[in-house]
This record gives C-alpha cells, sequence and structure tokens, in this order.
C-alpha cells in the first residue's frame, strides 16, 4: 500500500539527507500544499569545501513535490508561495 504524498515527500527529503551526509547540513524544512501540487522546500548550508566546488556562499534549496517532471514554476512556486497564495485567494474571491 502506498504511503501518503507527504510521508513520500518525507522518505525523499531523508533519503537526500542521508546521500549528502558530510556535504551539508539541512537549515530548516517546509511543507505545503498550493494548486494541485504538494511540495516539501528544504534548506540547506554546504560545507565549507562544496561551498568552495559549487562557488556559493549561502544555503542552497532542494524542492521535492508530487510531480514527476520538475519545471522552473515548480522553483517559482516554492520560493514564492507566499505571495502566490495571496494571488490564488484573490482570485477565487472574484
Amino acid at each position: 500500500m502506498a504511503g501518503t504524498i507527504e510521508s513520500e515527500l518525507g522518505q525523499m527529503s531523508l533519503s537526500f539527507e542521508k546521500s549528502a551526509q558530510g556535504l551539508l547540513t539541512v537549515t530548516s524544512k517546509e511543507s505545503f500544499k498550493f494548486l494541485n501540487g504538494q511540495y516539501l522546500k528544504v534548506l540547506v548550508k554546504p560545507t565549507k569545501r562544496l561551498s568552495m566546488l559549487l562557488n556559493v556562499d549561502r544555503e542552497l534549496v532542494a524542492i521535492f513535490s508530487n510531480f514527476s517532471d520538475q519545471q522552473a514554476r515548480t522553483v517559482s512556486i516554492a520560493l514564492h508561495r507566499r505571495y502566490l497564495e495571496k494571488l490564488e485567494h484573490w482570485v477565487k474571491r472574484v
């Protein structure tokens, strides 16, 4: 029996964390629904060595969703969710 979408996303996140152990540290997780999608946004802080290799000095975002195909709008929704929720609420009222 398949688990819920939320538990499947959680399992993917745990698998990601285990695979990336020693390369990065999870700093926060946020699960949310938007329109027909279920999302899990994970912010990670790379180690000093990985930061140098990737040439980044900030946190990175890992996005998990219930879609089999990730597109640019998936990232946009995860990063700008609060704005889009207000817009969705406004559209429903009209």
